[in-house]
C-alpha cells in the first residue's frame, strides 16, 4: 500500500454513499494567515494563532507558544491578518484540542463579506507560488511529483507524472477537493486537515464513532461525493482561467484544462 494512502472505507446510507479516505500529503512550510486575538472578559490576555483552516463561518487555531487557556464557550475577540489585509472578528470557541481551537464566528453579514474576499479563487490563486520538491528527503511521498502549487491561503495542487505523462492531480481549495487519476477518473469531495469538528456537521448522516479522526499532522481525511459535484468542477475551471501563466508551461496548462473542464 502506498504511503499517502493509510486507510479506506465505504460507508453506506439509504440516500448516499460515502467513501473515507485517509492520505499524507507532504507539506511546507509558508507563513500563513494570522490571528491576533483577546477572550472576553481578560483584554490584557492577548495572544497570537497561526490560523490553519478557515471558512465564511468559523476556523481552527493553533496557540503555537504558552499554555492554552481558553475554554469552551469563551468569546474570543480580535483580528485576521494576512498580507497586510486586516479584518476584526469575534466568535465563541466551540472545541479545544490540546493547542488547537475552534472558533465559530458570531453572525455578522459584513464579516462573512469580507473573510468571502479574502478567500475568493482570484485572490488566493494571486498569490500562488510553485514550491520546490526535494526527491530525496522526502522519497516516499514526493516520488513522481511532478509540480506542486500552493497559495499562502487554503489553496493547493499537486501534479504527478509517470513516463513525462501526468498520472493524478489533487486540487484543494477549503474543504473542496477535485482529483483525476489516470485509473479512476475524476473524482470530487470534501477535505479535512487533521481533526476538524466541521467535518463531523457537515455528515451527521455517518456515524460519529465510524469516522476516524485518529489522524496527525499532514494526514487529510477525504470524504468522496457518491455523484460528481458540478460546483466543484466550476471551482476549478475558475482556478485554471485564474492561474498565474508563468508557473506551467502552456501546453501542459491547457491539458489540464481539457482534462477537468471537458
Amino acid at each position: 500500500m502506498q504511503k499517502d494512502l493509510s486507510a479506506v472505507k465505504l460507508f453506506k446510507r439509504e440516500d448516499f454513499v460515502v467513501k473515507q479516505e485517509t492520505r499524507v500529503l507532504p507539506r511546507y512550510p509558508l507563513h500563513y494567515i494570522t490571528f491576533r486575538g483577546v477572550v472576553s472578559g481578560k483584554q490584557d490576555f492577548h495572544r497570537a494563532y497561526e490560523v490553519k483552516d478557515i471558512s465564511s463561518q468559523g476556523m481552527q487555531l493553533e496557540q503555537k507558544m504558552g499554555e492554552c487557556h481558553i475554554k469552551v464557550g469563551n468569546q474570543l475577540m480580535g483580528a485576521i491578518n494576512w498580507r497586510g489585509e486586516k479584518i476584526e472578528v469575534s466568535g465563541s470557541v466551540i472545541w479545544i484540542d490540546q493547542s488547537r481551537i475552534g472558533l465559530q464566528f458570531n453572525e455578522d453579514l459584513g464579516i462573512q463579506k469580507k473573510i468571502i474576499q479574502l478567500l475568493s479563487l482570484p485572490n488566493m490563486t494571486g498569490q500562488l507560488r510553485s514550491l520546490p520538491i526535494d526527491h530525496q528527503t522526502n522519497h516516499d511521498l514526493t516520488k513522481e511529483l511532478r509540480y506542486w502549487y500552493r497559495s499562502e491561503g487554503p489553496l493547493e495542487m499537486f501534479v504527478w507524472s509517470k513516463a513525462n505523462n501526468f498520472s493524478r492531480c489533487l486540487w484543494i481549495y477549503l474543504t473542496n477537493f477535485v482529483e483525476w487519476d489516470h485509473n479512476d477518473g475524476l473524482k470530487t469531495g470534501q477535505i479535512y486537515r487533521q481533526k476538524d469538528e466541521s467535518a463531523e456537521e457537515n455528515f451527521r448522516l455517518v456515524d460519529r464513532h465510524e469516522l476516524n479522526w485518529n489522524i496527525s499532522e499532514g494526514d487529510y481525511l477525504l470524504l468522496h461525493d457518491r455523484n460528481l459535484d458540478h460546483h466543484k468542477l466550476q471551482l476549478l475551471k475558475q482556478f485554471l482561467d485564474f492561474f498565474p501563466k508563468h508557473l506551467m508551461d502552456q501546453e501542459e496548462h491547457q491539458w489540464l484544462k481539457r482534462l477537468f473542464v471537458a
